[in-house]
Parts: C-alpha cells; structure tokens; sequence
C-alpha cells in the first residue's frame, strides 16, 4: 500500500487527518494531522471475519525483548527460520507480519502482539 502524503509503498498504513481530508498516511506523515483509526487487517477466522489489531508499535516492542534476550538480529532469525532482513523490516515497521510469524515471534519471545480477543478465539494462552 502506498501513503497518499509521501508515496512510498509500506505494509502498514494509518487513517489520518491531513488539513481536512481523510487519507492513508505512514507513520511519518500521519503526525502531519490527526490519525482518526490504527491499521486494522482484516482476517478470516473459520466462517466468521474479524477486525484484528496488531500493536501500533510492534517494531519497537519486537527489539526490545529480543534485546532484553540478549539476541542478535542474526541469532533471532536463525530461531524463527527468518532472515535477517524480515527482522530487520519488522523492528523498523516496514512490513506487518502475518499471522504465522506473528505465532512465531509471540512464541519465542513470549509476547502478546495482537488484540487479546483475537489470541482467544485463536486458541493461543
């Protein structure tokens, strides 16, 4: 998806406010108004569809457990079978993660990414 302020193409993108109009702006340019909702994925759970919420600062909550385990970028992806620049692409916020890696990550670090409602009905505790 690109931001309509800068147009550059980012994985996560955020309603906000600019001067009157409503668009879809990057972390960056939404400080330029007022952001109106977070980045919402919509996700297909058995026959029903919710809205699910990843947390708005996913990256910098990422880095700072894997920091806190005392992990490299490197030693992080070669447990997660990832590379290094998925790592890398999601502490900086450039890619949103889906839900298989967001498994991953929740598990290793032990850490809730998600909105709690959607770890529920996932079955995950």
């Amino acid at each position: 998806m690109f931001c309509n302020l800068c147009g550059r193409d980012y994985a996560r993108l955020n309603k906000a406010e600019v001067e009157g109009a409503v668009v879809d702006a990057c972390d960056k340019c939404a400080r330029f108004g007022k952001i109106s909702s977070p980045s919402q994925k919509q996700v297909s759970v058995g026959f029903a569809s919710m809205e699910v919420e990843i947390a708005a600062n996913y990256g910098e909550i990422i880095k700072k457990y894997r920091e806190s385990k005392q992990l490299t970028q490197e030693e992080f992806a070669s447990r997660l079978s990832e590379k290094v620049s998925i790592i890398k692409r999601l502490e900086e916020e450039t890619m949103e993660p889906d839900d298989k890696l967001v498994k991953k990550v929740e598990g290793l670090l032990g850490l809730k990414l998600v909105d709690e409602g959607y770890s529920k009905k996932l079955g995950r505790q």
